[in-house]
């Protein structure tokens, strides 16, 4: 949880050694590590996974993040990974611009691909058989276009998350439009504009208002300023009454 970026990949690195001498699908290993754990982690301490998502925000510490996140998700007890019962959610909401970047490249990322595949494991287990799907259909290269990829992974967000989950999903699409590494800006904006063609949506983001767009209205002054605007072109109300270009012109 430290915000040091370097203190941050030091902290990643040792934990991925330290995951080559614990098997963390080892009952006993888990049993005894929850029997170890610091009082004060006690709080709104949920897991390993949320910690590492917020590496992804950061050009200088993603990849270290995505490899041990990558490595997590063979585990299959969720309790020292994330036990707030929303493992499957961030997991699919977060591998969706990878799995866009293999697409447009037309190159199957190992990492990416194990990922992929446990994720439809773990999908299957909460009983979400599209989001397997989709996932198996990925490693197996099965879509045609990414727009079909993109279009069928947004209904399953959909089908399982709307609209309670919507404001989550999004808040961690913008964490990835917050990150400078620009394949992963533009990937994540193509999903936005997806999800803000569904109207469930919506109303989330109206809550929230403008806040929620910032990471967007940050890129208007960067050569990123027209991805941006397709995503805010969408028609949706800003808390307030103001309509969303209205918060354009004021930026």
């Amino acid at each position: 949880s430290t915000p040091v970026e370097a203190e941050y990949v030091q902290l990643v690195n040792l934990l991925d050694c330290l995951l080559d001498r614990l098997d963390l699908n080892d009952q006993y290993t888990v049993e005894t590590l929850l029997a170890n754990k610091p009082s004060h982690l006690s709080g709104n301490y949920s897991g390993l996974q949320p910690l590492l998502l917020i590496g992804l925000r950061s050009v200088k510490t993603y990849q270290q993040a995505f490899k041990v996140l990558q490595r997590l998700s063979k585990v299959e007890e969720p309790t020292l990974i994330d036990d707030s019962g929303n493992r499957v959610r961030d997991m699919y909401t977060l591998i969706l611009p990878w799995c866009l970047r293999c697409m447009e490249e037309n190159i199957m990322d190992e990492l990416v691909a194990e990922y992929a595949s446990d994720t439809a494991s773990l999908a299957e287990m909460e009983d979400r058989p599209s989001i397997a799907r989709i996932m198996t259909s990925f490693v197996k290269s099965r879509f045609r276009t990414k727009d079909d990829f993109m279009r069928q992974a947004a209904a399953a967000l959909r089908e399982h998350y709307a609209p309670d989950h919507w404001t989550e999903i999004v808040s961690l699409f913008m964490s990835f439009v917050l990150n400078q590494e620009r394949w992963l800006q533009v990937k994540s904006m193509q999903f936005l504009k997806v999800l803000f063609q569904l109207r469930e949506t919506r109303n989330p983001v109206d809550k929230l208002g403008s806040e929620l767009l910032m990471p967007l209205l940050r890129l208007l002054q960067t050569d990123l300023a027209p991805d941006a605007l397709q995503v805010l072109e969408e028609p949706m109300t800003i808390s307030g009454g103001l309509a969303a270009k209205h918060v354009l012109r004021m930026s």
